[in-house]
């Protein structure tokens, strides 16, 4: 804290006690109020990116396993090529995945709302891309 040199000696013994208390209560995050003000609700704009995202991602997993059953394309992911032999876990995983980033970006747009929003965008587009391919795949002669 600064004291203006003109200060009365009783304001400087007051501007001293605050300085004492200050530093005698340690700084604690719960205390401390926020330096912005921090919305806690996604935006309408994030709710539908992330139901468009898991919508997706369950497209992915029926024109996978589709294409799959039908003999006409396999796993491309090495990390999920394991799981394809068993139809539910191999459901269950994706949906896991795309419910975990769901939640990492909802966390994320608490301070950071463009950004995730922006990555929600990319992965909307990605995995739609990944949809059409796969289901192109699956309805091949």
């Amino acid at each position: 804290m600064i004291i203006p040199t003109c200060a009365t000696a009783q304001e400087r013994a007051a501007a001293a006690e605050q300085t004492a208390l200050a530093s005698a209560v340690p700084s604690s995050p719960e205390l401390s109020p926020p330096s912005v003000a921090v919305d806690q609700r996604p935006s309408k704009l994030f709710t539908v990116l992330a139901a468009s995202y898991m919508g997706l991602s369950a497209l992915d997993v029926v024109t996978t396993e589709h294409a799959i059953q039908t003999g006409r394309g396999q796993e491309a992911n090495p990390l999920m090529a394991g799981l394809v032999r068993s139809p539910y876990a191999f459901a269950l995983t994706k949906m896991a995945v795309a419910t975990s980033t769901v939640l990492l970006m909802r966390r994320m747009s608490r301070k950071h709302r463009v950004a995730a929003i922006g990555f929600l965008i990319a992965a909307d587009v990605g995995l739609g891309l990944v949809v059409t391919h796969n289901a192109r795949i699956g309805a091949a002669p």
